[in-house]
């Protein structure tokens, strides 16, 4: 007599738990192995600190969410530098300064995000740069704070004639491990010394990075810090936005010590 029975699918320790352990992650209910083990890599090589950034990361990883592109803007101009601060984009081309906001504040003083699209219509309707939307639309946010610029640390510069590891270079912003010949230095990263430097010459700078690749993200974070939160706090009766209302709340109950404040 023939037998029937269905197998039911279920998740087995295996040698992935154990490597999830170290990184302080545990597997989602019903997530398969490869999946799971896909998530620990991504979060062995991201940043998991207490930045904003590592913060976003760190929160991504423990709930399966994910953090991917979401709009590419290009320029002729490779020192146009893109900022992403609380509710607003900024694109700045030396004395020009374009600002987007990401929201409107409704009447009955509440934040109303706008969708990527939109952001990507405003910046090819108003600016010099050509955006693209790189993945699927949304709300904006899902834009953290981010911005074009960083900073290149501790770069070998030994010769008379150095091409720097990057291009889009912020004349100005160099700052040597050491005392060091007169110098020349341009945006494209050529570093000329008139004499051989000392041995072991190190150089920090900041570069501006095009295109840009804007992130998003499926967890929604801001900083109380962010300067621009000011220009987003009250609405049009001058009361504070309901949604922030909520959060400080929440905030005050959580860590009671901000009540010193």
């Amino acid at each position: 007599m023939a037998s029937q029975f269905s197998l039911q699918p279920y998740n087995s320790v295996s040698y992935v738990d154990v490597v999830a352990l170290q990184l302080g992650l545990q597997r989602l209910p019903s997530e398969p192995a490869d999946t799971f083990l896909d998530r620990l890599y991504q979060a062995a090589n991201n940043v998991r600190d207490h930045s904003l950034q590592g913060t976003i990361d760190q929160i991504a990883f423990e709930l399966g969410l994910s953090v991917s592109a979401g709009i590419m803007i290009s320029s002729q101009d490779p020192t146009v530098i893109i900022q992403v601060s609380f509710g607003q984009l900024t694109i700045l081309q030396g004395t020009t300064k374009t600002v987007i906001p990401l929201l409107t504040i409704t009447s009955d003083n509440f934040w109303s995000w706008l969708n990527l699209s939109d952001i990507v219509a405003a910046i090819n309707a108003q600016t010099f740069c050509t955006a693209v939307l790189s993945g699927a639309d949304g709300p904006t946010w899902q834009l953290p704070s981010q911005t074009s610029l960083n900073i290149a640390v501790a770069e070998s510069a030994t010769s008379v004639q150095n091409q720097l590891a990057h291009a889009g270079v912020v004349v100005g912003s160099e700052r040597f491990n050491g005392a060091v010949p007169s110098y020349t230095l341009t945006a494209a990263g050529e570093l000329v010394f008139v004499t051989n430097p000392p041995a072991n010459t190190e150089i920090t700078y900041v570069y501006n990075i095009s295109p840009f690749q804007l992130a998003v993200s499926q967890v929604g974070t801001f900083s109380f810090m962010d300067s621009a939160l000011a220009t987003y706090a009250a609405g049009p009766s001058g009361a504070l936005v309901y949604q922030l209302s909520e959060y400080v709340q929440d905030l005050l109950t959580q860590d009671p010590c901000y009540w010193g404040e």
